[in-house]
């Protein structure tokens, strides 16, 4: 299933739903590490099918199907952070490896849109103001806190284009907190370290 382009879309939605259901029932270490090997080889055949339909597309729909890899890859990081943060101390390869293959994807076929920096100061655009003139230092005219914007300004896109925004990879990735991050990185080295020495 996960080899047909057009059941992409419900296994995602499938995966995102069952979340927290997934390897609550595998009680022993063998069980645990074979349903990490599944699911990190059901999260591959998704990826690689998702990647060849986007490669094998004509330059007419290319477009599209490269908006429905960042829907899928952002899908993706979804799960891979809930299931990442369910399943405790479980084994959590799959999705570790599936965050960095995602990441990889998106560097390679250029999906991180990042938003343009647009400056803005009343100072410089304001051409009447003496900049030689040291007189002004007042603290509480500063504009320091309104210099940089990231993205269009707020009132350049109407309010039912922001609600109805594409999901894109950044944001995606974004929504993770750092710490969260780190910790289950730290896990996973502690846990690799504790593997590597209980073989010796």
């Amino acid at each position: 299933m996960a080899a047909n382009p057009e059941c992409l879309d419900t296994m995602q939605s499938s995966l995102l739903k069952y979340t927290g259901h997934m390897g609550a029932d595998a009680q022993l270490a063998a069980e645990k590490d074979t349903f990490d090997s599944h699911l990190g080889a059901l999260l591959q055949k998704m990826l690689l099918t998702a990647i060849n339909e986007y490669e094998s597309s004509t330059p007419t729909y290319r477009k599209a199907k490269k908006q429905e890899l960042v829907v899928l890859l952002s899908s993706l990081v979804t799960f891979c952070v809930q299931f990442l943060q369910n399943s405790g101390s479980n084994r959590s390869f799959a999705s570790l490896n599936t965050l960095n293959k995602i990441i990889d994807t998106g560097l390679v076929f250029d999906l991180f849109t990042v938003p343009d920096t647009v400056f803005h100061s009343s100072r410089l655009l304001n051409r009447t103001h003496d900049f030689d003139a040291c007189d002004d230092l007042d603290e509480t005219n500063s504009t320091v806190d309104h210099v940089f914007f990231y993205g269009p300004p707020a009132s350049a896109t109407p309010k039912k284009e922001q609600s109805k925004r594409r999901p894109d990879l950044m944001s995606a990735l974004s929504a993770i907190e750092p710490s969260f991050v780190i910790a289950m990185l730290h896990n996973a080295i502690t846990m690799q370290n504790r593997e590597v020495g209980a073989r010796s």
